[in-house]
């Protein structure tokens, strides 16, 4: 989606290439968004990646999605991780916490 030069959106605009250099008032739902150097935009950008140009204007929150490989059941979670690399003391027990 391309919003052009004097282009003004109110509402959620949801693509999977966005390009702005006009102007956006609400959410961006993209994969690839461009905020050209006429952009301005009110509202959160939720992407893959975001590419912001000189004289852009964006006041907002920008969220990145996370890819399927990030949060695939294949990869092992930070506990699995911590228990197969607890350390072990001298004798082979593995240091208890106090509370």
């Amino acid at each position: 989606m391309i919003v052009s030069p004097g282009a003004e959106i109110q509402g959620t605009v949801t693509a999977e290439n966005v390009e702005v250099n006009g102007t956006v008032q609400g959410p961006i739902h993209g994969g690839d968004v461009v905020l050209r150097s006429k952009a301005h935009v009110v509202g959160d950008i939720h992407h893959r990646s975001l590419t912001i140009g000189k004289g852009a204007y964006f006041e907002g929150r920008s969220m990145q999605k996370q890819t399927a490989e990030a949060v695939s059941p294949s990869t092992p979670s930070k506990r699995n991780s911590f228990q197969e690399n607890t350390v072990k003391d001298e004798e082979g027990a593995a240091p208890q916490l106090a509370h």
